[in-house]
């Protein structure tokens, strides 16, 4: 598996759609205190620029997520959802490298 620091990911695929990451200083949001932003129509996730390596990919998939169900034709979903599966499908993916590596062969 490669070792890539979180800095270089500057696009995620989410459903039919490449997602550019971009990372600006705050704020990213009206509400001042969000770390992150999917913007859906233009095809990006805006990140705060001040966040550390394992807070950025939490707030990257925690937007990804957002995008996911946006794709999937589920306009509303609940915010409080989202910010518990981000953080665990983070720790899944680190606990299982095997399976992921796996999944990744089956393309």
């Amino acid at each position: 598996m490669r070792n890539v620091s979180i800095r270089k990911v500057n696009t995620v695929k989410i459903g039919p759609v490449k997602y550019k990451i971009e990372r600006q200083p705050p704020p990213i949001h009206e509400r001042e205190e969000a770390l992150g932003l999917c913007d859906y129509l233009n095809g990006s996730v805006v990140v705060d620029n001040r966040l550390q390596n394992d807070v950025e990919a939490t707030t990257i998939m925690h937007e990804a997520l957002h995008a996911l169900y946006w794709h999937a034709g589920v306009k509303k979903h609940e915010e409080k959802v989202i910010e518990v599966i981000s953080g665990m499908l983070i720790r899944f993916i680190q606990d299982n490298p095997k399976l992921i590596d796996a999944i990744q062969k089956l393309k």
